[in-house]
């Protein structure tokens, strides 16, 4: 999983000349995937603790 997220840093600051990867779009970056993320977290818990079914079988 790393190596792949490695090549995709790799090609993506290649095709931009080093512009995707600076301080602030990685700033940027982070503030906009943090509310996904956080939420994410919240329903894997749910989803652990086997307090809801998301099985075909359960529709």
């Amino acid at each position: 999983m790393l190596g792949a997220l490695a090549l995709i840093w790799i090609y993506f600051h290649w095709k931009t000349d080093g512009k995707f990867v600076t301080p602030e779009n990685l700033s940027n970056l982070m503030t906009q995937t943090s509310v996904t993320g956080i939420i994410a977290v919240g329903m894997l818990m749910v989803i652990i603790a086997g307090q809801i079914d998301l099985s075909v079988g359960s529709l």
